[in-house]
């Protein structure tokens, strides 16, 4: 019985990751269908951070990329490094603090959060809207708890 529930855990853990891979094949076709040529392929977290700079709440300091996403510092700069790259913002070395820098959207970034927002907004709707409410706070609850779990034998605790 144990190693049966291992196995379902290993395999729900990796149908969890096909979520970023749905998520871009669903961004990539709007409403109607048809491919977005101006802002194609944009991750789940590109759109949190899109969003986030949009609505400046990154400005303070009080909420960061690392902390938002769960991810190193290493894994935000190449994030932020692509999107860049991909025209989506610009990144200049904040003048009040050098060791900072300032994020701001390009015209191409505007697009792509206008476009995908929506897009993983009304997804989101969807699923919750399919899953239910009650079974979508409790695969939270579970979820959060799961990872607490995690975290505290990470720590030894």
């Amino acid at each position: 019985m144990k190693q049966y529930l291992i196995d379902r855990l290993i395999q729900t853990l990796f149908r969890f990751k096909q979520i970023e891979t749905s998520f871009r094949a669903f961004s990539l076709t709007s409403t109607r269908g048809i491919s977005s040529q101006n802002t194609a392929s944009v991750s789940i977290a590109e759109v949190i951070v899109l969003r986030g700079i949009k609505d400046h709440i990154f400005d303070s300091g009080e909420i960061t990329i690392p902390d938002l996403l769960c991810i190193s510092r290493a894994a935000v700069s190449q994030l932020l490094g692509g999107m860049e790259e991909n025209g989506y913002i610009l990144r200049e070395i904040n003048k009040a603090n050098r060791r900072k820098h300032s994020l701001s959207l390009t015209e191409k970034g505007r697009a792509a959060v206008e476009e995908h927002e929506h897009k993983f907004m009304e997804l989101l709707t969807e699923i919750v809207t399919r899953f239910g409410e009650k079974d979508m706070k409790q695969l939270i609850r579970l979820s959060c708890r799961f990872i607490d779990t995690i975290e505290e034998i990470k720590t030894g605790i």
